[in-house]
């Protein structure tokens, strides 16, 4: 920097190029990803496809609540929500009348093909937090090293949970 004062507003113009430059990054890859104008190959075959694709051409993004749920099961599987309780001293979370414990894993329900997904619950114990599920990513590679790090999901309010088998 040497002498020369510093010019805040050059800094600030800079700083909001290259933040420019990096928004113009990230959705020229989520065009690449989603596949920019590119029409289904059979719209018969997966209608939500198709919908999706003419709401795009509409200029219309669909939100994923949006979306059909074509996978829902025909008889709810057996599981229950989480229920917040309030104690004397702290709020707690049950399943089946007995505490849930952060750390302790549990099965999720997520949908008829995939079926429920195993976790570990994760809560602060705030009433603010939603509680979660962890799950450890693993990548290649032989111990330690093929840990590629955690997915931390929110449970929503509802969503169907057990204990593992």
């Amino acid at each position: 920097m040497g002498d020369q004062p510093l010019d805040i507003n050059a800094l600030a113009n800079a700083a909001r190029a290259q933040a420019a430059l990096r928004r113009s990054a990230r959705a020229d890859k989520k065009e690449r990803i989603i596949g920019g104008d590119a029409a289904p190959a059979s719209p018969k075959a997966e209608p939500s496809i198709a919908k999706r694709y003419a709401a795009r051409q509409a200029g219309i993004e669909l939100a994923f609540a949006d979306r059909p749920r074509d996978d829902a099961p025909a008889q709810p599987p057996e599981g229950e929500p989480l229920e917040c309780v309030r104690t004397e001293h702290r709020l707690r979370y049950t399943l089946g009348g007995r505490t849930v414990e952060v750390g302790e894993h549990l099965e999720v329900f997520t949908n008829a093909h995939t079926g429920w997904l195993r976790g570990r619950f994760e809560w602060s114990g705030s009433s603010r937090d939603q509680p979660c599920l962890g799950l450890n990513l693993w990548g290649a590679g032989e111990g330690d090293s093929a840990w590629a790090g955690d997915l931390v999901a929110p449970l929503p309010p509802g969503a169907l949970c057990r204990r593992p088998a």
